[in-house]
């Protein structure tokens, strides 16, 4: 397994759980109901004071919602209970950089379902299945029930409250049925999907459980075939570079930030240079690094200087703090000034913000005018382009000859906040309003400029099929 896919597999294991995680031992209860609560009172502080998009969070009081949450907290019946709890509270301010993952260890006893879906029109589709159900399950059944409820409602009731982003439609995008949305389980609580499929407009009834890879051997047949389905079900997610003569595109898939990003499109860069037109596909990336952009942004900006997003931070001053709360508290409404109101009453309601004047408003590109790509460029994306990718096309968006297609991005900007907890749990708190190079507030994802469901392009294994495919929906949506 390549160092880059590895990496998006544990990025997917941990970011997109919804479940419980194991307790340190085997054991259900390490952390105390006091722990738990004080654990909580550090979440609950520094999303107070540090989450940059509450104004985001229509009809969710934070205050309200933590008193709430107390008691649940406090009621949790085990370490897994507990670490769900604090993951679904932090899933209420719907935001892609805001979540917990669990311990380090925990990883080791965690389960998930081992197939994959897809949408057909409104029905669920079984896509992918490990070898190692042995036919109970098979690619091409639409499911009808799930644990007693229909797809959606299970989607809705199981998947959705545990899943992280800032626009509806990403986490529905994110949340599917299967491995790749489904909540992580965990080995002791034995859990299965008991579900009515439709097999050859036959009916049939199927179980299958969660599987674990620590349940098997390295060496037994029973891991090999786990091991192979996560190679299949990431397939199309994999880098990837096609090219078609005849329409005069040039095709890369690049599937996460990481030094990979880089690598891999200038060893294609020679190759891309010799075609009119670009497809960039950047769905299901799940971001990384920033810095592994850059030099891409530089070969597909065609400008001298290439401008930066924007963003802006929440902000804490006690002395202006106090200044407010006594006009507040003891003078007559009337009698403050307006002046006084906006220099000190952002800061008692937490609602100050400030821009972030150490990052750059732009930076110098580096690379000649002779080398950098002067075709059309089209960006594919969808809620599972995320953090760094997003980055990547506000800043590429600049380029008057870009077009973005596909579906609004997951809106998992800026920095997150990281703090871990004594229980090793670790948790996120985005910290950026983020502003694209025109300062419009893209906080809650990117619109693309063309909208349409790609979902079915993105999941072809063949990357030449795929090219072709996106090309058809370039000529069809853009107009080429």
């Amino acid at each position: 397994m390549n160092r880059v896919f590895s990496k998006n597999v544990i990025i997917t294991l941990l970011l997109i759980f919804g479940g419980v995680i194991a307790a340190q031992d085997n054991s259900l209860n390490t952390i105390s109901p006091e722990q738990k609560l004080y654990e909580f009172s550090v979440i609950y502080r520094e999303l107070y004071y540090n989450f940059a998009n509450m104004d985001n969070c229509h009809g969710i009081d934070i205050d309200s919602l933590y008193r709430e949450y107390i008691p649940v907290i406090a009621r949790t019946k085990d370490d897994y209970d507990y670490f769900r709890t604090a993951h679904r509270f932090l899933c209420m301010f719907g935001n892609g950089h805001t979540y917990c993952i669990p311990p380090d260890y925990a990883t080791q006893n965690s389960s998930r379902p081992m197939f994959t879906t897809k949408r057909v029109g409104k029905n669920v589709v079984v896509d992918k299945v490990c070898k190692i159900y042995g036919g109970k399950i098979k690619s091409g059944d639409e499911i009808l029930t799930i644990n007693g409820m229909t797809p959606d409602e299970y989607m809705e009731k199981m998947l959705l409250p545990y899943t992280f982003a800032s626009n509806i439609e990403a986490k529905k995008e994110m949340a599917q049925i299967g491995f790749r949305g489904d909540c992580v389980s965990f080995k002791h609580e034995n859990k299965r999907l008991d579900m009515t499929v439709k097999r050859k407009n036959m009916e049939e009834k199927v179980s299958v459980p969660f599987i674990s890879f620590s349940d098997y051997p390295t060496d037994s047949e029973q891991y090999r075939q786990i091991y192979d389905f996560y190679n299949t079900a990431y397939a199309a997610s994999a880098d990837a570079f096609a090219t078609d003569k005849k329409n005069d595109f040039a095709y890369i898939k690049l599937a996460a930030c990481y030094e990979q990003f880089d690598k891999f499109f200038f060893e294609n860069y020679d190759n891309i240079a010799k075609y009119k037109n670009l497809i960039v596909d950047l769905s299901d990336n799940r971001g990384g690094g920033g810095q592994y952009t850059y030099n891409v942004l530089s070969a597909l900006v065609d400008r001298d200087t290439i401008l930066s997003t924007r963003s802006t931070t929440k902000i804490n001053n006690s002395a202006k703090k106090a200044k407010a709360s006594s006009r507040i508290y003891y003078w007559n409404d009337s009698t403050v000034s307006r002046e006084e109101k906006d220099m000190f009453y952002p800061f008692f309601y937490n609602n100050a913000f400030e821009a972030i004047d150490w990052l750059p408003e732009y930076y110098v590109n580096e690379i000649p005018d002779s080398l950098r790509y002067k075709g059309n460029i089209y960006l594919i994306v969808n809620g599972c382009t995320v953090s760094a990718a997003e980055s990547f096309v506000a800043m590429l968006a600049q380029n008057p000859k870009v077009k973005i297609l596909g579906r609004q991005t997951n809106g998992a900007l800026g920095q997150p906040l990281v703090n871990e907890l004594p229980s090793g749990m670790k948790f996120y708190i985005d910290t950026y309003k983020t502003l694209d190079t025109k300062g419009i507030d893209i906080s809650k994802g990117i619109q693309p400029d063309y909208y349409c469901d790609l979902t079915d392009i993105c999941l072809i294994p063949n990357p030449k099929e795929r090219l072709r495919r996106y090309i058809e929906v370039v000529k069809q949506q853009a107009g080429r």
